[in-house]
């Protein structure tokens, strides 16, 4: 995925705002409280809508309503995307009546949760569609909230997260039984081997006995 635009109207300290992605790589640097973050809140919202994020701090205080546009490419493939907030009652909401899919000239009104759905099949990421479910990719992948990188930096939790979100996870579960079972088939052989350890003691004693016999 490339980014290539966003625009960010009425989302917490931006009044509105257009960004133009450049190749590469883009680095935002300012003050704490300059709204670095935000830029990266407003991407995820984009693609992925509200996931743990509340909707009234998202939205800015003073405003009924905001919104963000996304540009972004996959497979030489444009895509553009709006999810709007609107506050009614004291209350702030994805308005579904505002949010879509654009894909070269055609335009597609989508539902917040029918958008995530689209985005998180373009993106090809194995997660979980439900709206409160947080892309785990886009969090360790592109964007990393400070309070979880121990998480993030603990290889053990990185490696299946990964495995969970690229569809792998059944290989590791497949992985995990044949383990077993070898450790299984180990164990039977070892007591085998012990059970019938002394056969060619017991083959002696039964030659010698053999023997006893037709003496006698």
């Amino acid at each position: 995925m490339l980014l290539n635009s966003i625009i960010i109207d009425s989302i917490r300290s931006y009044t509105h705002e257009e960004i133009i992605f450049p190749r590469g790589i883009s680095l935002f640097e300012g003050d704490i409280g300059s709204g670095k973050s935000t830029i990266l809140m407003a991407i995820e919202f984009a693609l992925f809508g509200l996931g743990s994020q509340k909707a009234e701090s998202l939205l800015s205080k003073k405003s009924e309503s905001g919104y963000v546009i996304l540009e972004f490419s996959v497979d030489e493939e444009k895509y553009e995307i709006k999810r709007t907030l609107k506050r009614k009652n004291s209350t702030v909401n994805q308005d579904p009546k505002n949010s879509w899919i654009k894909i070269g000239d055609s335009t597609e009104p989508l539902s917040p949760s029918e958008l995530k759905q689209r985005v998180l099949q373009i993106l090809k990421f194995n997660e979980p569609a439900e709206p409160t479910a947080v892309s785990r990719i886009f969090r360790y992948a592109i964007f990393t909230p400070q309070e979880a990188m121990k998480e993030v930096l603990d290889s053990k939790n990185r490696l299946v997260t990964i495995r969970r979100a690229f569809g792998i996870e059944d290989y590791s579960i497949a992985e995990a039984n044949a383990r077993e079972i070898v450790n299984e088939i180990r164990l039977s052989m070892a007591v085998l081997q012990q059970k019938f350890s002394n056969i060619s003691e017991l083959e002696s004693q039964i030659n010698e006995s053999e023997k006893l016999i037709v003496l006698i």
